[in-house]
């Protein structure tokens, strides 16, 4: 009787072997994990988006963060995911790392990578400075529709004059300038006083000073200021229409 020949077992290709070392380390789930498999502390910050608080997976213990989203729209719940999917890696991109739902409510979390603290930093602000409002310049970042109207009011001093209303090049300076100019409204009775724009007409004056008010609520709005005078009696030199 012959001896039984034992089979030769064809060893994986490398990669195969890879392929197979990386499936055993995804998560064994399909869809979104469950929100109850994390825990969830402090609000980091909120948007207009949603709400971020700092959490960790209980399955693994990393420290991460959490974005919900209550009630999302799909869609751009799905465009936000995929955007940080492709671009995972990226050293000055927060990575997003698995989606947690809540069945009982719908809302949706995205897990991200938790970042420390040192390395979060403030947005610079954006504007040519000898333009910048003065709430501004005072630290509120809030860009509303008055912030344009001052910036307007040096547009207009410009054009009047041909040179910039102020001429700062730091923050410092532009704060001087900004009480300089402060100051001649106050002396002259909340007005910009003759010596500055001789030749401006006394209406003009006012659309003016209104542009520049300091007080955002006490601004001239567009409307406002198109309804005044020195805009209403302009009369244009055009004869035609400028398509």
């Amino acid at each position: 009787m012959s001896a039984a020949v034992p089979t030769a077992r064809k060893r994986p290709a490398p990669d195969q072997e890879a392929r197979a070392a990386d499936a055993n380390k995804r998560p064994r789930h399909s869809g979104p994990r469950s929100i109850d498999e994390f825990e969830l502390f402090e609000v980091l910050g909120e948007g207009a988006e949603g709400v971020v608080r700092r959490g960790r997976d209980r399955r693994t213990g990393k420290k991460v963060a959490l974005k919900w989203i209550g009630h999302p729209d799909r869609r751009a719940l799905a465009m936000e995911a995929g955007c940080l999917h492709v671009c995972r890696g990226h050293p000055s991109i927060i990575g997003i790392q698995d989606v947690a739902a809540d069945p009982s409510t719908g809302d949706v979390h995205l897990v991200l990578e938790l970042k420390p603290a040192g390395k979060a930093h403030e947005t610079s602000p954006v504007g040519t400075l000898q333009y910048n409002a003065p709430e501004l310049l005072d630290g509120n970042w809030y860009y509303g529709p008055a912030v344009d109207m001052w910036g307007l009011g040096c547009v207009m001093a410009e054009l009047l004059s041909g040179e910039t209303l102020f001429h700062a090049e730091t923050h410092e300076e532009m704060f001087d300038e900004m009480s300089e100019l402060r100051d001649r409204m106050t002396s002259a009775a909340g007005k910009l006083d003759p010596e500055c724009l001789a030749d401006l007409s006394e209406i003009g004056r006012y659309v003016l000073t209104g542009l520049l008010a300091f007080c955002p609520e006490k601004r001239l709005t567009a409307a406002e200021a198109l309804e005044h005078p020195w805009f209403k009696n302009f009369k244009s030199p055009w004869t035609h229409d400028i398509v």
